[in-house]
């Protein structure tokens, strides 16, 4: 949406106010979540993936030893190419076939991204049966994970129901971990600094045009 905003050199055409103030609010919160996560974790809190469990799925940058990659079970984006850039993993304890998934990897490791091509190609049934028979090691992959957790602006509410609806063996309450990201206090400073610079130009703005309308206007006297 466009607004025009009259200027004394002419008419020039900006952002309607509405939008510059929703991507400052967007940029702050944004910007304040990654600043307050960098400054409560300066380091990752480490836990095997059954302690993760235990605690209530808590913690904001983790790192998760006893974990198994269950790639036979990983997901991608529908409008993804063959070879998709990234993939949702869920991950269990080893030997935990049954019990519900707590942690899904989204990751864009390439190897990993086209194990799960290399199975969705096969399609579903005996063909990608034998796929994965035939790697065990692949795609049933025992190894630490570190990232953060997506949660409040990060988590994508439409990526998140998405897997529940693919995977119901997923917990009501499982996290995403995005796979080797870290807090990065200075990139949150910036967003939360350009959020606040937006929406104090455009109240300056505001006050401006106020204080013009507000100015009478000299009436000529025949």
């Amino acid at each position: 949406m466009i607004n025009r905003w009259r200027s004394s050199a002419g008419i020039v055409l900006l952002p309607a106010p509405g939008c510059i103030l929703l991507v400052g609010i967007v940029l702050i919160l944004v910007g304040a979540q990654g600043i307050y996560t960098a400054v409560t974790n300066r380091q990752p809190a480490r836990m095997t993936l059954e302690q993760l469990i235990a605690s209530g799925n808590q913690g904001s940058w983790l790192e998760l030893d006893g974990c198994e990659l269950v790639v036979a079970a990983g997901a991608f984006q529908k409008n993804s190419a063959t070879a998709p850039d990234k993939v949702w993993i869920p991950v269990r304890i080893p030997g935990h076939f049954d019990d519900p998934v707590h942690v899904v990897l989204e990751t864009t490791d390439r190897p990993l991204c086209l194990l799960v091509a290399d199975l969705k190609s096969v399609g579903p049934g005996e063909a990608s049966e034998k796929l994965v028979a035939a790697r065990p090691d692949s795609y049933f992959q025992k190894r630490n994970i570190r990232g953060l957790v997506q949660r409040g602006m990060d988590l994508n509410d439409k990526e998140h129901k998405a897997l529940l609806a693919v995977n119901p063996n997923l917990a009501g309450d499982f996290l995403i971990i995005a796979d080797g990201e870290e807090p990065r206090p200075w990139k949150s400073v910036l967003m939360f600094g350009g959020g606040v610079i937006l929406i104090g130009l455009l109240v300056r703005t505001w006050l401006i045009r106020r204080r013009s309308a507000a100015i009478p206007v000299a009436q000529r006297i025949e």
